[in-house]
Formats: C-alpha cells, sequence, structure tokens
C-alpha cells in the first residue's frame, strides 16, 4: 500500500490586492510524483474524483503550473478506481500505479478539505478574495466540494 500526503501552503504574495493563493502539494510514499518540479496539483480534481460514484474515471490530478494538464506534458491523467477497501490510481502518464487504504485516503481528503474551509473563513474575516494555484478560475467549486467532503 502507499501512503498519501496532502500539504496545503497559503501563498501570501497577492495580499495587497485582497487575494489570498492556496497550493497543494501531494506526495506519495514521501516522494512528489510529478514529472518536473515546476509542476503542479489541481486540488479540484483531486477533490471531485472522491465524489463521482463511477470507476475507471480519468481525472488530471497532475498538472502545469499554469493549470493546463496538457501543457506539462500530462495527456492522459490518472484512472482513478475505489475498489473495495481500497483507492487505485494508474497514472497514464508516467506508467505508474499507486494503491491506497480507502480509509486512510478518505481520512487525508477529509483533513485537506476542513483545511481549505479554515482558509476560506481566515479569507473572509480578512476581507480577501481566496484562490487557489493553479486553479484560478473554480474556487467557489473547490469550496463546494470542501465542504462536501469535511
Amino acid at each position: 500500500m502507499n501512503d498519501l500526503e496532502l500539504i496545503i501552503t497559503p501563498d501570501y504574495s497577492h495580499v495587497k490586492e485582497n487575494k489570498l493563493f492556496l497550493k497543494l502539494d501531494i506526495k506519495i510514499d514521501g516522494k512528489n510524483p510529478l514529472m518536473t518540479k515546476n509542476d503542479n496539483f489541481d486540488i479540484y480534481e483531486l477533490f471531485n474524483s472522491w465524489h463521482q460514484p463511477e470507476n475507471n474515471n480519468t481525472y488530471f490530478i497532475f498538472t502545469c503550473e499554469c493549470g493546463i494538464a496538457g501543457c506539462a506534458g500530462y495527456f492522459d491523467g490518472i484512472s482513478l478506481t475505489k475498489n473495495g477497501h481500497y483507492v487505485h490510481w494508474n497514472d497514464l502518464d508516467q506508467n505508474n500505479s499507486y494503491s491506497f487504504v480507502k480509509s486512510r485516503y478518505a481520512q487525508k481528503l477529509r483533513i485537506a478539505a476542513k483545511e481549505v474551509l479554515d482558509w476560506k473563513s481566515f479569507a473572509d474575516n480578512r476581507n480577501l478574495q481566496l484562490h487557489f494555484h493553479p486553479d484560478w478560475n473554480v474556487s467557489e467549486r473547490i469550496i463546494e466540494l470542501a465542504a462536501k467532503l469535511a
């Protein structure tokens, strides 16, 4: 079994413009699974994948820093399957497979979702707009998915 770690980091570089950005980092077994250090993770795709009942859907959890997965060479995505007590990722771009214990996976998603909601409260209390790297235009959808998960 693989171990998934989700890390949410604030980026205060746009606070003077009343914007607070959050960035998701993922480690699998303590390592970054991206092709390059300039690539990024898509928190919307990660949260959305949990809410979909179908198996073998493809998600672009790994993406470019601009938000367009193909720009960084991620053309095929991750085929995600929920099977009994496990969640399986088949990384079709890098030919890697990962398997996670479903209960621990769900718990880590819930913790990340709660953290997103906490940052939303933090931003609201300071009249800041909350944004996510690289999802410049889907902040409200991420908040909605986080509220369903938390």
